[in-house]
């Protein structure tokens, strides 16, 4: 017998022992008869009442104990933080608590008898009926995350910790409900972030080989395009070569735009940026605007007036108004409404945080929509990429999308696209608004084709593009020195004394860079003045170098004789216009 049976069978005798030590106490006092027989009757009946007294004062004890415990249970059971639920072996619902039926979305007494099933998601049905599976396989117990069944637009998601016990013989599922809808959310909202932060970095990295394959085209063009106009001075307009000339020159020209739209997505097209209305720019594109929807698309502008102004290059603007109003053209085969709308908006930090690269403060904001026939999810993940179309074959280039992508980060805004396929797009694009100090103007154009008599010293690590840029200035009147390397150029101005008054030196070279050469160079002639040129473009000249005062021009790569020219006879001539790159 264990200590606790001893101690069971003790109690009535305790108990007896106690109701006669109480009856003696009570006995002294009154004036009961003497007999043996009668006073062992009476001591029997006071001690049973006693012991009755007393064991009912145990019961109620004992029952207001057992009531406070329920209590406690109860409301540990009903006001957990998690739902509690109890399953039949058909996966019915049996009991639940409060914090359960709430999260089911339903009360208590609509819950009970319904299946579990019933208030999962569709997409998540196979996921808690797996669950259900492995624990009647044996398993102890089992997880899973499912999304509930709701009329809310975000079904709430609950996190199931089930486990399989047996009562009285038959099997009863006990599950634990926890809410992690917040969770779900945090963990999209984190995955968005990603995806973005991924698309921006592939951007980066597509357009820095977009910037390489350009400034290689550029050196090559650069040839074609000395070549044909030497070709051309010399060949008679009428012979039968002239137009296999020009049909060069086309080809060259074609390829010369596709490196200029390869350089604006690129973000590292040279630009003048000056102080835009945007408002004024697209009420003088109206009529083109117009003619390009055609009849079929109704065109209309929305424009906020008294708008805030931006600093961009105005011809890229042009470009880009110009191309977004196409894409929603050619969006409308059949026809639609085509709107462009201007306002100005003041960002706050929580709409910029899910955007990347987006600062709060007052943007200009312009949206281009159509009523077309919109885009999938796929096409809309690669609409910025270069060469990606949906149109026929030779109908697009598949760089008017990546082009806008490239104008809108060069001038420091951001675009957002919105589309579902059947129900148009909205591309909505943000710049910053500008300071109102900045002028407002678009570079000179110079006036004549000139020539000249100076001393030139060329320097470019292309032998070819060398020898063709050579012939160029030669024919235009300059005494042209032509090396091949920073290094020889260095050898050049030590050993012999003549003085150059121009050098024209490619930015990116082996050993030395332009600017660098030109420092050196500046030692010995300090009058003498500079034109970079380069396949690259302001950015990259900042990072490798410096334009070092007023005296110093660029060209960009490819150029015309025509357009070296006319940069040469500035820069000696000391008439530069300002240029910039975002």
């Amino acid at each position: 017998m264990t200590k606790k049976d001893d101690n069971e069978s003790t109690k009535p005798v305790d108990l007896r022992r106690r109701a006669e030590k109480k009856i003696a106490s009570q006995r002294q006092g009154c004036g009961i008869p003497n007999n043996a027989e009668t006073q062992r009757l009476l001591h029997e009946l006071q001690v049973h009442q006693v012991e009755l007294e007393m064991q009912n004062e145990e019961l109620v004890r004992t029952r207001q104990e057992a009531v406070s415990a329920l209590e406690r249970y109860t409301d540990l059971y009903e006001f957990a933080p998690v739902g509690y639920a109890t399953l039949d072996a058909d996966a019915a619902i049996r009991e639940v608590n409060l914090k359960g039926s709430g999260m089911l979305g339903e009360e208590r007494r609509h819950v009970l008898g319904k299946k579990l099933t019933w208030f999962i998601g569709q997409q998540s049905l196979s996921d808690i009926n797996v669950c259900l599976q492995m624990l009647s396989a044996g398993n102890e117990r089992q997880s899973c995350e499912v999304q509930l069944r709701s009329q809310e637009k975000e079904a709430p998601w609950v996190l199931i910790e089930a486990a399989l016990v047996r009562k009285n013989g038959r099997p009863e599922y006990r599950i634990v409900l926890s809410d992690i809808s917040a969770r779900k959310r945090a963990e999209a909202e984190k995955e968005k972030l990603l995806a973005k932060l991924i698309q921006s970095r592939k951007m980066e990295a597509i357009g820095r080989i977009a910037g390489g394959v350009a400034h290689e085209f550029n050196n090559m063009l650069t040839v074609f395009f000395v070549a044909v106009d030497l070709m051309k001075m010399q060949c008679p307009y009428k012979s039968p070569i002239f137009e296999h000339i020009s049909a060069i020159e086309r080809a060259s020209m074609h390829g010369k735009e596709i490196v200029r739209q390869l350089l604006t997505f690129s973000q590292k097209q040279l630009i003048s940026p000056t102080l835009c209305d945007l408002n004024a720019l697209i009420s003088s594109l109206g009529p083109s605007l117009e003619h390009m929807a055609g009849q079929k698309i109704e065109l209309c502008l929305d424009l906020q007036p008294e708008m805030g102004t931006i600093k961009a290059d105005f011809a890229q603007m042009n470009q880009l108004i110009a191309a977004l109003a196409s894409n929603g053209r050619d969006a409308m085969p059949d026809g639609g409404k085509l709107t462009i709308a201007t306002a100005d908006v003041d960002l706050d930090a929580e709409f910029c945080s899910a955007r990347a690269d987006l600062n709060p403060g007052p943007h200009v904001r312009i949206q281009v929509s159509d009523t077309g026939v919109g885009m999938d999810h796929e096409t809309l993940a690669n609409i910025f990429e270069p060469f990606f179309t949906t149109k026929e074959v030779g109908a697009g280039s598949g760089l008017g999308l990546p082009t806008i992508y490239g104008i809108v980060r060069q001038a420091g805004g951001f675009i957002d696209v919105q589309s579902e396929t059947g129900h148009g797009s909205v591309f909505t694009v943000y710049f910053p608004i500008a300071a109102t100090s900045a002028e407002r103007g678009e570079p000179d154009v110079p006036d004549e084709l000139p020539r000249g008599h100076e001393t030139i010293l060329l320097v470019d690590d292309n032998e070819m593009l060398l020898r063709v840029t050579g012939l160029m200035l030669e024919h235009l009147g300059y005494a042209v020195t032509a090396v091949s390397s920073p290094a020889a150029a260095l050898s050049l101005i030590k050993e012999q004394s003549q003085s150059y008054n121009l050098l024209i030196a490619d930015v990116i070279m082996p050993g030395l860079n332009g600017a660098q050469l030109h420092d050196k160079i500046a030692c010995v002639q300090p009058n003498m003045k500079v034109l970079f040129m380069s396949g690259y473009t302001a950015e990259i000249i900042g990072e490798m170098g410096r334009f070092p005062d007023s005296t110093a021009g660029f060209i960009q790569k490819p150029f015309t004789v025509d357009e070296l020219a006319r940069k040469v006879r500035v820069v000696l001539d000391g008439l530069l216009p300002r240029f910039a790159a975002k």
